[in-house]
C-alpha cells in the first residue's frame, strides 16, 4: 500500500459476550491487523475505538488542551459536546469534550500507531460491558482518523491524496443503539434520536473522503440493519455476518479491499 490510516471501531457492549462473540471478533480484528500492518513499516497505521454507551480516551490526557475539567477519580470516560457540536471534528479549544466520572465505560481506544503488538495487545484486552450507542464510536473514530485534534496521528488529508492514500473506518455492532445523548451523558433511550445522529455522523465522516466498511454481526433488527448498510460508503462495503466463519471471512474481504483501494488511488 501507498499510504493507509484505518480505524477500528467495535462494539463492546454486553451482548457480545454472548455465543462467543467477542472472541471471534478480536480474532477477525487481530488477522486484519496482521495483514495490514506487515511489511515495511510508514506505509500503514492503525487504530481501535472499543465502545459501548460511552468511549474511553484514557486518563492520560486530563490535561488535553481539548478536554473540559475532570475531576481527580477521572479515568478517561468521555461524554458528548452539546448538538451540533456532537456532529462536527473542529473548534474543540473552544467546545471541549466533556469528561465523564463514575460512567461505564470500556477499555481506552488506541490513536492509530504502526506498532502491531500494541495494537493487538488493546484488541486481545477488550472487555464487552454495557449499552449501545453508536454514534460514540463513530465520532471517535473520526478524531483518530482526522490530522487534527484531539489526535494528530492521522495523515493529513492533503498528503494523504497527493500519494494516493487512504483512510477507513470499520464500524461493527451486534445491535440497535439502546442509548442516546441527555448531554453531555448518554442516558437516554430514545432510539430514533440515536439513528438520526448515526446516520447524520456517517454522512460527515464520507464528506472527509472516509471510506466507511460497516458489520451488522449476528443482527436480527432489520432497521439497524439498513442503518449500517446506509452508513456504509456503498452497499458493497456493507457485511452482515451470522457465524465465526462469517466474520472471518468479512474481515479478509475488507483486508483485501483496502489494499485494492491504497494500490488503485
Amino acid at each position: 500500500t501507498k499510504g493507509l490510516d484505518v480505524v477500528l471501531v467495535l462494539d463492546n457492549t454486553g451482548s457480545m459476550n454472548s455465543k462467543g462473540k467477542l472472541s471471534d471478533l478480536k480474532d477477525a480484528a487481530s488477522e486484519l491487523v496482521e495483514s495490514v500492518l506487515y511489511g515495511e513499516p510508514g506505509r500503514a497505521k492503525v487504530g481501535l475505538v472499543p465502545f459501548a454507551q460511552y468511549v474511553n480516551v484514557g486518563d492520560s490526557y486530563k490535561s488535553a488542551s481539548w478536554m473540559a475539567a475532570t475531576g481527580a477519580a477521572w479515568k478517561g470516560c468521555v461524554g458528548s459536546r452539546d448538538y451540533p457540536s456532537n456532529l462536527e471534528d473542529r473548534d474543540y479549544n473552544t467546545k471541549k469534550i466533556p469528561g465523564l466520572n463514575g460512567a461505564p465505560c470500556p477499555d481506552p481506544l488506541m490513536p492509530l500507531t504502526e506498532d502491531k503488538d500494541a495494537i493487538l495487545a488493546a484488541i486481545d484486552g477488550m472487555d464487552a460491558n454495557g449499552w449501545t450507542y453508536i454514534p460514540a464510536g463513530l465520532v471517535w473514530g473520526w478524531r483518530l482518523l482526522s490530522p487534527a485534534a484531539p489526535f494528530s496521528e492521522g495523515m493529513a488529508y492533503d498528503d494523504l491524496e497527493k500519494i494516493g492514500g487512504v483512510k477507513a473506518l470499520i464500524v461493527l455492532t451486534d445491535g440497535k443503539n439502546t442509548r442516546a445523548p441527555t448531554y453531555p451523558e448518554h442516558n437516554s433511550a430514545n432510539q430514533a434520536q440515536a439513528d438520526d445522529l448515526m446516520m447524520k455522523l456517517c454522512d460527515n465522516i464520507k464528506k472527509d473522503n472516509i471510506v466507511i466498511y460497516s458489520i451488522a454481526f449476528d443482527v436480527d433488527d432489520a432497521s439497524i440493519r439498513t442503518l449500517m448498510e446506509e452508513c456504509a460508503t456503498t452497499p458493497g462495503h456493507y457485511f452482515d455476518p451470522d457465524s465465526s466463519a462469517e466474520l472471518a471471512s468479512t474481515f479478509q474481504s475488507i483486508t483485501t479491499s483496502l489494499r485494492s483501494l491504497s494500490l488503485s488511488q
